[in-house]
């Protein structure tokens, strides 16, 4: 049974990545190979949760194990995921303070994090050459201008500010605050 139940899980962890990859289909078909890339941490664990189940009953039903150990072992593993599932999406308490980091914006003026105190803050490490932050960019930043009380803050990870300037303009990021 050892070997199916492996099998059901990576069959669900397949679906999962589809399914994700389904729901951000424009972003992977950019460049379609970073759909094989799970680094990114794409996936849909409701419908992997369904396949889970799906090819269970499958296997119970056509006879092919016996379906107590299976059935029990399933639940186990659904419990513990749907638990998981429900304790990432409950908010999070008072949060943590804002170190008291120095950065400079676009162009050239200091900026502390602690200048967002008291605001929802989301800090975005990027650099022009890494594929999955450029990426992510243009959806953070229209999630800033959705939520005017959100502040998400760009760090670039390897240039100089003035480096970053027509990286970041060429994206149609001119408006958002970054470092």
């Amino acid at each position: 049974m050892e070997p199916l139940f492996w099998r059901i899980v990576f069959w669900a962890l397949v679906v999962s990545r589809g399914a994700y990859v389904l729901l951000y289909r424009d972003a992977y078909l950019v460049d379609p190979w970073t759909m094989l890339d799970v680094r990114d941490g794409g996936f849909e664990p409701w419908s992997g949760l369904a396949a889970v189940w799906v090819l269970t009953l499958w296997y119970v039903l056509r006879g092919k194990v016996a379906g107590r150990p299976l059935m029990g072992a399933m639940t186990a593993m659904t419990a513990v995921g749907v638990a998981g599932l429900m304790a990432l999406q409950m908010p999070a308490g008072g949060g943590q303070p804002l170190p008291g980091l120095q950065m400079r914006t676009l162009d050239g003026q200091a900026v502390s994090l602690q200048a967002f105190a008291g605001r929802p803050v989301i800090v975005n490490l990027w650099a022009t050459w890494c594929p999955h932050c450029v990426r992510e960019m243009p959806v953070l930043a229209e999630a800033q201008r959705q939520h005017p009380e959100l502040a998400v803050v760009f760090v670039d990870q390897g240039r100089r500010c003035c480096g970053c300037g027509a990286f970041w303009s060429r994206g149609g990021l001119g408006s958002c605050r970054t470092c």
